[in-house]
């Protein structure tokens, strides 16, 4: 696609209009959208602000998280910028409407016309921003007159006298716009106590302003690390700790620092400290991200419509568009499913890439999309996954299955917080499908579905750890409702709270996992699903009640007995379901007889078999049938034969892992009737697992 292309596809849509409407915009190409309004709705996460503000309680706060996201959901890509331009600038919100047709729906209580503002006698709404490359910019030009009326007024002597620098107004650097706040906070403390005092003598009122003050990248100007160490950065830290304490300055001003990632932000302005509050901005919900799609691809459509009309259809590699094509079967719920943990404008990439490639936009091309966004921005700590199947596919595993269903899927699927489990640490050998449940429950509960990768949170470099730790903790809420993973958690976690050779940044990525494990606002929204084959390597703060709902075991079949071949059996027809692979007639009949065929399986007494070793014995002979060139779709018996040769399961290692599992879990009602009695003789397990006799000798 060609440069050109690319803004002509990526462009603002503008609104669907109806024929008339479409004849006025042919007419007015300037100001196309001039002939219609849309409002914006007024985000959660400044609703919080404006809240915290008025109640006094901070005028300072730390935007972080989807910073760099659209913040609408009507496709009309407004930035976090524009937003806040709109919302807390008057000016600069009667110039967009005009313009552009847009405004912001906000709550009657948080914004004022400029009319009624200046005939009650209460401050002018304006707004800045500070940015590296710009300096100190104003929202609307009348703000920014009215800025420099008030301080040329104060300070009009220092000016006469040039006692400040000739960019006093204007400051392009961050040292100076500093300078400039301060004198500005200093002109507004004055001018209200002036006003105060105006008001009981019934004298004119000097103007007042509220200065809204937006500084972006401000992980770059607040830098987190140790104060000593931070030369040229303390000065600005200190400001704005200063800053924030005099609520002097915040009855007319309120400051935003925005970052993408709060630990990036020096530790004392992170929230918490008095003046100071942090919000996230989160990723959009499965709700955003359907009403995004439809009103983003309606748009674009509208928008082809009018340059076709015009005689300048949209053309990308040579092909004339009229909008987003969709795959049959797929549609805007199906993108809102399949982009869970991604952003607005990484949707709108998803939809330019099908552009661009002259495809229609399917499952397939949103999650290739995705996976590409997810790596550039995590960097390989999170993966998600699309659940692709339910329990139908999971052979076995009953007892753990009923409990899934009734404390996790069913109340994630009704959004019932009251009687859903925070989680479930699964304990149990390796091979028994503990990852494959963890995906089957998230169809199930129709959710998502997002696999932690501990292992690459640690990070070399001061703070590392805990940035990334802190991205993927917003990546997880951003995902929500979801299933999140933690696979072999005794590798992540295993150092528990004291770890030695990293300076403890081991141990503060376990408090803030640990932190986030307690947090009870996840309850019905996030259901973390643990597995481990190690539950005795696990700090016991891990497993203490509160952090998990349940320590359930996750076991093979047993060695013999009605319940092993009940047991292998299931495993077995779910496997050959998920394979779609059938037996020969020959081979079905060999089910009785434990000398041949698949009675060699199901009534074998000597070993203890796990759902992966019996998919090692499918996936062979599978192979087998292949290699043979009969229909690779059956499975004759002479291949099972000779797979059953090939393969030894591990039933030792098996077997110390089915103890364990048993020795920590606690919850009997949910355990495999043929382990329960085991499973409470605890006495019994420890003396095994410390080398005693056999558990059943013990017993």
């Amino acid at each position: 696609m060609t440069t050109s292309q690319t803004q002509e596809a990526a462009a603002p849509a503008l609104p669907e209009l109806s024929p008339e409407m479409l004849a006025t915009a042919l007419k007015k190409p300037k100001h196309p959208a001039a002939t219609t309004q849309t409002a914006i709705q007024w985000p959660s996460f400044l609703s919080k602000a404006n809240q915290e503000y008025k109640s006094g309680n901070a005028h300072v706060f730390v935007l972080h998280g989807n910073v760099n996201d659209y913040q609408d959901n009507q496709g009309l890509l407004a930035s976090l910028r524009k937003l806040m331009m709109a919302s807390y600038d008057d000016y600069y919100t009667a110039e967009l409407s005009k313009k552009e047709g847009l405004v912001v729906d906000v709550p009657d209580a948080t914004q004022r016309g400029t009319q009624q503002a200046e005939k009650n006698g209460a401050p002018k709404r304006i707004c800045a921003v500070f940015v590296a490359n710009e300096g100190l910019k104003f929202a609307s030009a009348e703000s920014f007159k009215i800025f420099s009326e008030i301080m040329a007024k104060e300070y009009e002597a220092e000016i006469k006298a040039n006692k400040v620098t000739p960019d006093f107004l204007t400051p392009s650097k961050f040292e100076g716009t500093m300078f400039t706040l301060g004198r500005w906070f200093e002109a507004t403390k004055r001018r209200t106590e002036f006003n105060r005092a105006a008001r009981v003598q019934g004298t004119t009122l000097a103007v007042e302003a509220q200065l809204t003050m937006m500084f972006f990248d401000s992980d770059v100007f607040f830098p987190a690390g140790n104060i000593s160490s931070l030369n040229g950065d303390r000065l600005p830290i200190t400001y704005m700790r200063n800053w924030a304490l005099d609520k002097e300055i915040g009855n007319r001003n309120r400051l935003f620092l925005i970052t993408r990632h709060l630990t990036q932000i020096h530790e004392s302005l992170r929230g918490g400290f008095s003046g100071i509050s942090a919000i996230l901005i989160p990723k959009p919900s499965i709700e955003d991200r359907q009403e995004f799609s439809e009103n983003f691809c309606r748009n674009l459509a509208a928008r082809c419509a009018r340059m076709r009309v015009a005689g300048d259809p949209l053309r990308i590699n040579a092909k004339e568009v009229a909008g987003i094509e969709f795959a049959e079967g797929f549609d805007h719920r199906g993108v809102a499913i399949q982009s869970s943990g991604m952003s607005r404008n990484q949707i709108e990439k998803a939809f330019n890439d099908a552009l661009n490639r002259g495809i229609a936009v399917d499952d397939r091309q949103v999650r290739t999309v995705k996976q590409k966004c997810m790596e550039e921005e995590f960097d390989g700590i999170l993966e998600f996954i699309h659940p692709s199947h339910g329990f139908a596919q999971v052979g076995g595993h009953e007892e753990l299955k009923a409990y899934i269903m009734e404390n996790i899927a069913v109340p994630l699927r009704n959004g019932d917080a009251r009687t859903c489990s925070p989680g479930v640490l699964m304990t149990g050998p390796g091979g028994t499908g503990k990852t494959f449940i963890s995906l089957a429950t998230a169809g199930e509960a129709g959710v998502n579905f997002v696999e932690l990768k501990l292992s690459k949170l640690l990070n070399k470099y001061v703070g590392g750890t805990e940035e990334l730790t802190q991205k993927m903790l917003e990546a997880i809420w951003a995902a929500a409702p979801c299933i999140a993973l933690i696979d072999e958690i005794e590798s992540g976690l295993g150092g528990g709270r004291i770890t030695r050779g990293d300076s403890n940044t081991g141990g503060r990525m376990f408090n803030s996992i640990m932190t986030f494990l307690s947090d009870e606002s996840r309850l019905g929204k996030i259901v973390v699903m643990a597995a481990t084959n190690r539950p005795d390597l696990l700090d016991p703060a891990l497993i203490r009640a509160g952090r998990f709902g349940a320590i359930l075991p996750v076991l093979p079949p047993p060695r013999e007995g009605d319940a092993a071949v009940k047991g292998r059996l299931s495993i077995l027809n779910a496997l050959a379901s998920k394979h779609s692979i059938k037996f020969a007639k020959d081979l079905q009949g060999t089910m009785l007889d434990p000398q041949i065929g698949l009675g060699r399986l199901l009534r074998d007494e000597g070993q203890i078999w796990t759902g992966a070793e019996i998919e090692l014995v499918l996936k062979d002979a599978m192979g087998l049938a292949i290699r043979a060139k009969r229909d690779k779709t059956v499975i004759a018996l002479e291949d099972w034969e000779t797979a059953m040769d090939s393969i030894i399961p591990n039933t030792g290692e098996v077997e110390r892992m089915t103890d364990l599992a048993l020795l920590f879990a606690n919850n009997v009602r949910y355990c495999p009737e043929v382990w329960r009695a085991r499973m409470k003789d605890k006495p019994a397990l420890i003396n095994v697992l410390k080398g005693g006799s056999d558990y059943r000798a013990a017993a």
